[in-house]
């Protein structure tokens, strides 16, 4: 099929269709890095308590091949709402929003509930587990000059190279991404 997409939900609303059991519903970024124990673990979790509707992760998330944002909430680690990547999925669930991902499923009162709402595993459960995932969103030029069109960041690629040839540390990615 030559088909578009119509936008982002209409994107990730498309294999929903063709889900026909309870599952695992995994949110995996190209840019993103999983060991395959961290799957087999996450999903143990899972296995071990039905109540669980949903998970939030802390990843090391680099600016750079050599740099990475780790601190807490902060850019790339915001508890309040980064990064929500797994969901226990039932049929009828669909997405309201990709960003941030929003998959609901109706309650009994047929008003849309986030799964996220109900009952995740949180940041510091799932990093006890050791899930703590790769990201690699800003760790090439290509990357960069990606985003500098796409997304319309002004300077992304100028002010990355500036970043690479910083000499003291900690920094803030603020200072070298405007859209932060």
């Amino acid at each position: 099929l030559d088909v578009l997409w119509d936008g982002k939900i209409e994107m990730v609303q498309a294999p929903l269709k063709n889900i026909q059991e309870e599952c695992l519903l995994w949110q995996i970024d190209a840019d993103e890095l999983w060991l395959k124990n961290q799957i087999i673990t996450m999903r143990e979790a899972f296995l071990n308590d039905p109540s669980r509707t949903a998970a939030y992760f802390f990843c090391h998330y680099f600016v750079a091949p050599d740099l990475v944002i780790t601190t807490r909430n902060t850019y790339g680690n915001q508890t309040s709402y980064e990064w929500l990547r797994v969901w226990r999925f039932k049929p009828g669930a669909h997405w309201l929003s990709h960003e941030p991902p929003v998959l609901a499923v109706p309650s009994k009162e047929g008003k849309l509930v986030n799964l996220a709402d109900i009952n995740p595993f949180r940041h510091n459960e799932t990093e006890a587990l050791g899930l703590v995932f790769q990201h690699y969103p800003y760790a090439t030029e290509a990357q960069l000059r990606f985003k500098e069109l796409y997304y319309g960041y002004k300077g992304a690629l100028k002010n990355w190279h500036e970043l690479q040839r910083a000499k003291t540390f900690p920094l803030q990615a603020a200072d070298f991404f405007d859209w932060i």
